[in-house]
């Protein structure tokens, strides 16, 4: 309850940053959870938005409103007061556990869009954190986000057909510290791709000259 939502003027631009606040409690002095999904025009901007927290036996439910929930592969150790916020988390072994299963919604074709996860990782080892891509090689159209076992940061990419990468970043620096990350890439088809580390923007480029080329492929989109 006591929801506010702030706009950065003050007022009701379309250019303005929107920020809400809440307060919640529950009677029975349970911890809670708050899963903020944003809408426009009454249709979610978020096309899967999964926090896994605890939903009875599935862990790996969508709130966006598209019904996106995914699949379970392999076997990922789910750890019910894991995560950044202790509300749940997955762990994965970097071999064949990932979470998938989610059809051709997040085929992004030459549109606008942004990948957001939050991570902790220890280990040296490369790891693909989210994305539609062939992780077994091949020159298809892909995007996906990634931890380099050579410099430890995170890289975003993005490949259309014949391997042109129309989108390579990376955070600049080390993630390799098990410590909670916040990481955002945000993809402008026609203005400039920028990755953003515990919300700082770490690199940006322009991809404009690539507005037309289309990222659509027949991958599997996995988390994982």
């Amino acid at each position: 309850e006591n929801v506010t939502l702030n706009s950065s003027s003050g007022n009701n631009h379309t250019t303005d940053n929107l920020t809400v606040y809440y307060d919640t409690y529950d009677t029975n002095d349970d911890s809670i959870k708050n899963i903020t999904n944003w809408h426009m025009n009454g249709t979610s901007i978020t096309v899967l938005n999964m926090p896994f927290e605890a939903d009875g036996d599935q862990n790996a439910t969508d709130y966006s409103s598209f019904n996106n929930s995914g699949t379970v592969s392999g076997d990922p150790f789910w750890n019910s007061t894991g995560g950044y916020d202790g509300f749940g988390a997955y762990s994965f072994d970097g071999v064949d556990d990932y979470i998938g299963g989610f059809g051709d919604v997040l085929d992004m074709g030459t549109r606008d869009f942004s990948l957001e996860a939050r991570f902790k990782t220890g280990t040296t080892d490369r790891g693909y954190m989210i994305g539609k891509l062939e992780i077994h090689g091949g020159n298809n159209p892909s995007y996906f986000m990634w931890i380099s076992e050579t410099n430890n940061n995170v890289h975003c990419h993005a490949v259309t057909a014949e391997s042109n990468y129309i989108l390579a970043l990376n955070s600049v620096v080390d993630v390799n510290d098990s410590v909670w990350h916040h990481v955002v890439c945000s993809v402008d088809r026609d203005g400039f791709g920028s990755l953003y580390l515990d919300g700082v923007l770490k690199h940006n480029v322009s991809i404009s000259a690539y507005s037309g080329e289309s990222l659509s492929n027949d991958h599997s989109f996995m988390i994982g």
